[in-house]
């Protein structure tokens, strides 16, 4: 090698290649995407409208059983009849 010639960094030992690009970094399969948009949009609102469907499913199950000691009393009915309730509203 002359002088005043440098190695270039491709030349250099111990040198680590830079990785190279992944499908999703050129767009294929990326959330950003306009047509994936769509998409994810769409999955958002499904797990929030199952979310919603669940809390009140919960709720309406909370609201049950706080009122069981209420309705065994309106009813007169025994402890044996009143566990039937709560599963005869679900």
């Amino acid at each position: 090698m002359r002088r005043g010639q440098g190695r270039r960094d491709e030349d250099r030992p111990g040198r680590v290649p830079e990785p190279a690009e992944s499908p999703a970094s050129e767009g294929e399969g990326s959330v950003t995407q306009p047509g994936n948009q769509a998409a994810a949009r769409g999955g958002a609102f499904a797990l929030a409208l199952i979310c919603a469907a669940q809390f009140v499913l919960q709720l309406d199950f909370s609201i049950v059983n706080v009122a069981l000691p209420r309705i065994q009393l309106d009813l007169h009915m025994a402890a044996a009849q009143l566990q039937w309730v709560a599963p005869g509203t679900r």
